[in-house]
């Protein structure tokens, strides 16, 4: 059986479109944990109309603790050999599970591809990537992805290993250290299996305070792999996050925290630069910030 577990606040707008794509399955044998995140609106009920026309759905409350409380609710009340999240406001293909469970062997772990629209999906193909080629390339964000949903895990993984509450980015927190948790090959199904809603509010535009908690994340990668073949993907990841993020503060009006990054910037660019594995993007961006920050930021500005 496989789990799915869906953290849901304030969900109700896509929330029975979620889950009926999931009861969609064409594999039957899961459980629905809808996870009931302290919501205000509607969603409770309509958690609740579902679970009572379906025993496959449960509903399960707690008080508001965000996203990451959310999922480990969910583990924590799981049954299922296996175990898949899904975002209330995003949609699975009818194939998901039944493919991805095919697909998975042996290995703990399967990721597919995803979309931001519904797509119809032919024949698939899966391919076994080695750990360290997986965290690489997520790192390098020239392949894969780090995101917790559009995959299928062993619940088993979770024994050890759980998304750090009261935390942004606990995918990008999370993602390596169930990859090391397994040891083991990741299966990779290039596929869009997965349907994403997109946020209609504008990166740039769009800053809280939370949003530093990725320069805690990568920064805490980089020093995970110190003195490792991966430390050059774990500088890269971060650089990136440092330079985004001295954007999104400084056109926002945040400038001391966007000239802190821009000081991780200067000091990772040429490095950067000089790197073949490094994104074209990121790249560009290490050109460009010899220019200066402000120059900077009216281009970025000027893009968006």
């Amino acid at each position: 059986m496989i789990s799915v577990i869906v953290p849901v606040y304030n969900g109700e707008k896509y929330l029975r479109e979620c889950l009926d794509s999931i009861l969609a399955q064409t594999c039957v044998d899961i459980e629905v944990l809808a996870v009931d995140d302290g919501s205000t609106d509607a969603s409770a009920g309509i958690i609740r109309a579902y679970a009572k026309a379906d025993t496959r759905v449960k509903y399960l409350h707690k008080p508001n603790g965000g996203l990451s409380s959310a999922r480990n609710f969910g583990l924590d009340a799981a049954q299922g050999e296996y175990v898949t999240f899904v975002d209330a406001d995003d949609m699975l293909a009818p194939r998901f599970c039944e493919v991805l469970l095919a697909e998975l062997g042996d290995a703990d772990i399967v990721k597919c591809g995803f979309s931001r629209r519904p797509v119809q999906c032919g024949p698939v193909e899966a391919k076994r990537f080695s750990p360290a080629y997986f965290i690489e390339k997520t790192l390098y964000q020239t392949r894969f992805h780090c995101s917790a949903w559009a995959g299928v895990y062993r619940r088993s993984l979770f024994s050890n290993v759980r998304f750090a509450e009261g935390l942004y980015y606990e995918d990008l927190d999370i993602f390596y250290r169930l990859v090391e948790a397994s040891g083991k090959e990741v299966v990779w199904i290039d596929a869009p299996l997965y349907f994403y809603r997109d946020n209609p509010s504008s990166f740039l535009n769009t800053f809280t305070d939370k949003r530093l908690d990725v320069l805690k994340v990568t920064e805490r990668i980089e020093r995970h792999y110190a003195g490792t073949p991966l430390l050059a993907a774990a500088r890269d990841r971060r650089y990136s996050a440092n330079y985004n993020m001295a954007l999104v503060a400084g056109l926002n009006g945040r400038h001391d925290i966007s000239r802190q990054c821009w000081s991780l910037v200067k000091a990772c660019r040429r490095e950067v630069i000089l790197n073949p594995r490094s994104r074209i993007k990121n790249r560009i961006g290490a050109a460009i910030s010899y220019l200066g920050r402000r120059v900077s930021l009216l281009l970025a500005k000027i893009i968006e």
